[in-house]
């Protein structure tokens, strides 16, 4: 046995193994030590930190894992839910609703221009005769806190969200409206939202940008039928992108007007020297 192949056996055994970090909270390790001492995932410009999701679906109120363990590629994170559902088909209504938490820490000489997250699943309505109560729904806000800015922790909270937007029926599929009247309606459906944390910081009146931020996403999935109907609704994908950026130091490079000053200041000296 290799010593690669041990450490592949190592991490694949590392990032599957979940912990309960808290009662309604399911903590996902990441397979390498990243910055603070955190558990977490390497990409290629920033790492993604303290995975957890939280929920009180289980017995007792504990957590369910519903995202799974994530993978990630260059500087996307990949979750792949199972179980993420919501089905009503009984009169009456059912929702599921989960937490989903981390952090993104930009690599050194890097910050964090924005941050992008998506979803996607499926939905199946059957009922008649054909109305609108028979219906299901996706709803997900994704906010962003600054945690650092250049390394430095911000003096007051500095945070933004964005409710996600979905195609088609912008998330809330009702049978009679999408089915054109009809008795059976069944849609894939995905969302996104994008939060431009460079310029929202900006307009918060910072000139530095972030280098640490908090992810939270809250998605609600939501089944109601009347009779002896079905709805179905489930989440089957969900991924997220931040976008960096070289970390400019303007200390060290002056900018064109000021190097246009400074020439000209050193050629007056060197004529009065002359």
């Amino acid at each position: 046995m290799t010593i690669r192949y041990l450490a592949a056996v190592l991490t694949t055994l590392a990032s599957s193994f979940l912990v309960s970090a808290s009662a309604g909270t399911i903590a996902y390790p990441g397979p390498a030590v990243g910055p603070g001492g955190a558990s977490g995932w390497q990409g290629a410009t920033a790492w993604y930190l303290s995975v957890e999701e939280t929920n009180t679906l289980g017995g007792g109120g504990a957590a369910v894992p519903l995202h799974n363990t994530p993978d990630v590629a260059l500087d996307s994170i990949d979750f792949n839910p199972t179980g993420f559902q919501a089905r009503s088909e009984t009169p009456g209504t059912t929702n599921t609703t989960t937490q989903l938490n981390f952090n993104v820490a930009a690599q050194p000489g890097r910050v964090i221009e924005s941050f992008r997250f998506a979803q996607a699943g499926d939905t199946t309505i059957v009922g008649g005769p054909s109305t609108d109560d028979n219906r299901t729904s996706v709803v997900a806000t994704l906010m962003i806190e600054v945690l650092e800015i250049n390394g430095v922790a911000p003096p007051v909270a500095i945070s933004f969200q964005k409710a996600l937007t979905y195609n088609p029926s912008a998330g809330d599929f009702l049978l009679n409206t999408d089915s054109g009247g009809g008795v059976f309606y069944q849609a894939s459906w995905s969302g996104m939202a994008s939060i431009d944390v460079a310029t929202e910081l900006v307009l918060a009146g910072y000139s530095a940008q972030a280098t640490l931020v908090a992810v939270t996403v809250d998605t609600t999935l939501s089944a109601s039928t009347v009779g002896g109907n079905s709805a179905f609704i489930k989440l089957k994908d969900a991924d997220g992108l931040v976008t960096t950026d070289l970390l400019i130091t303007t200390n060290n490079v002056p900018e064109p007007s000021a190097l246009g000053l400074l020439t000209l200041g050193l050629l007056t000296a060197a004529r009065r020297r002359g």
